[in-house]
């Protein structure tokens, strides 16, 4: 499947270590896709496991999907995407990514706007390892809300849930800080204001080598994806946030760690129509709404073996 207005970049890490800032307009980590449902080691050295789960594809307006960590591993983190299958994409909506408290899976879930009749499904994703359970933290307030790891502990991973009806508020903001200590989570929409929000930090003992990086997308039209590929051996991506900016409708509908052959991204569409702006010539043109404040921006926190 491809998307439009992709931008795809490569991020060489240094060898430094410990927490550093941000670097511009690249992200991720290369990991191999798991096929849905099943598990495999993703690297040599001490990398972690992806697994995958994709509910039905119909036109139901609400779904989810869970992935299960395999035994003797734990949940470090997750991501979601919506499949359009052949649509442009555009009228659904993430509505959580949450880490469950025992420890073993991400339950993801998604809903259409009022209206919608298209068909889609949802895949979940988790990042599974053998080490200790990270904690997890809970916050939870009205239109945006932040989730904060405890000293001396840094964020390995982090969800989130908006409730509502999605036209009137949905998520646009799952940031993390730059020094992975807390997640923030923002809603959009009419009713963003007095939306509940919930964040979840996964949190535990730093590792060696943590690091944000990003990508970003101002390319008029949407859907807009942002992605982005590391080449560092020793590195891994493990939370993976995103924020999307523009009209009042402009959403996330994916927040995708580390499958596709190393390829983190993620997507922020609009509810009411996925099609790009597209003049009489066939190309896309900006109208005066178009300008540097619509945009999609993926981060990842790549974070060295940790056992």
């Amino acid at each position: 499947m491809s998307y439009p207005s992709l931008i795809r970049c490569r991020f060489p890490v240094a060898a430094a270590a410990v927490v550093v800032g941000l670097s511009a307009g690249i992200l991720v980590v290369p990991v191999i896709d798991v096929a849905t449902g099943t598990a495999r080691p993703a690297r040599a050295g001490g990398s972690p496991d992806r697994v995958s789960h994709t509910s039905p594809f119909d036109a139901q307006p609400i779904k989810t999907a869970t992935a299960t960590c395999p035994i003797d591993t734990v949940r470090y983190a997750g991501g979601a995407a919506v499949n359009h299958g052949r649509a442009d994409g555009g009228g659904v909506a993430l509505t959580g990514i949450v880490p469950d408290v025992a420890g073993r899976s991400v339950t993801v879930t998604a809903a259409a706007r009022p209206g919608y009749t298209g068909q889609w499904s949802l895949t979940a994703y988790a990042i599974c390892e053998s080490s200790l359970e990270p904690w997890r933290i809970t916050a939870v307030g009205t239109g945006t809300t932040t989730a904060s790891c405890p000293e001396p502990t840094r964020l390995f991973g982090l969800g989130f849930q908006v409730t509502g009806v999605p036209s009137e508020s949905h998520v646009t903001e799952i940031a993390m800080d730059q020094n992975l200590t807390q997640v923030r989570v923002s809603a959009g929409g009419p009713g963003a204001e007095t939306a509940e929000v919930t964040a979840i930090a996964l949190c535990r003992p730093s590792a060696g080598q943590m690091r944000r990086v990003q990508a970003f997308n101002d390319e008029p039209g949407w859907p807009r994806t942002a992605e982005g590929q590391d080449t560092e051996a020793d590195l891994a991506v493990y939370a993976t946030g995103a924020t999307v900016t523009g009209p009042e409708d402009a959403t996330l509908d994916a927040v995708v760690p580390g499958p596709d052959d190393g390829v983190t991204w993620v997507r922020g569409t609009l509810l009411e129509s996925g099609k790009p702006l597209v003049g009489a010539a066939g190309r896309t043109t900006v109208t005066a709404d178009d300008d540097q404040d619509e945009a999609v921006v993926a981060r990842a926190a790549l974070i060295g073996t940790f056992h």
